[in-house]
């Protein structure tokens, strides 16, 4: 029973032992997505980053950007042309929609904001960007800031 023990004693002894001081912890790289994966605003002083999901697709011209935070909080760009240039934002054309703990917030009546296009690759499927507006929780009457940019490369709706 000493013998079985002791040799408990020693296997316990020779376990600790390796164990590493330094495990390699992996963290998440600085700043917001990668280059053509990008998708991040400024939420009235709340940042916003797509890593959680971002997924851009376009069809008829128009494109759709769906980001998705790790917190839940959603963001989507819905751009009514792909046409390099500045695109106006209202409750009709180019609307962004903001989704934030139950609550969503859009280009609501009389709020304005735009939508810029920089750069449009038709060959990569690759977009550019920036926006701004002010958004409107129509039920509440909460208004909300936002603004940001994008680049992102995009799927095909057929």
């Amino acid at each position: 029973m000493k013998n079985i023990t002791a040799s408990l004693v020693l296997v316990s002894l020779f376990a600790a032992c390796a164990i590493e001081e330094n495990p390699i912890v992996q963290t998440i790289t600085p700043g917001c997505g990668t280059d053509g994966n990008r998708f991040q605003a400024d939420l009235g002083g709340a940042d916003f980053c797509a890593e959680g999901s971002l997924v851009a697709v376009a069809g008829e011209g128009a494109l759709t950007i769906n980001g998705l935070a790790l917190n839940g909080v959603s963001l989507t760009l819905q751009i009514d042309s792909l046409q390099v240039g500045l695109h106006e934002s209202n409750e009709a054309n180019n609307n962004i929609l903001l989704m934030e703990q139950g609550q969503n917030y859009t280009v609501g009546p009389g709020g304005e904001g735009t939508i810029t296009i920089t750069s449009h690759d038709e060959i990569s499927n690759s977009v550019t960007g920036s926006f701004e507006a002010g958004l409107l929780n129509v039920q509440s009457g909460v208004q909300r800031s936002v603004s940001g940019s994008f680049e992102v490369i995009y799927t095909t709706q057929q």
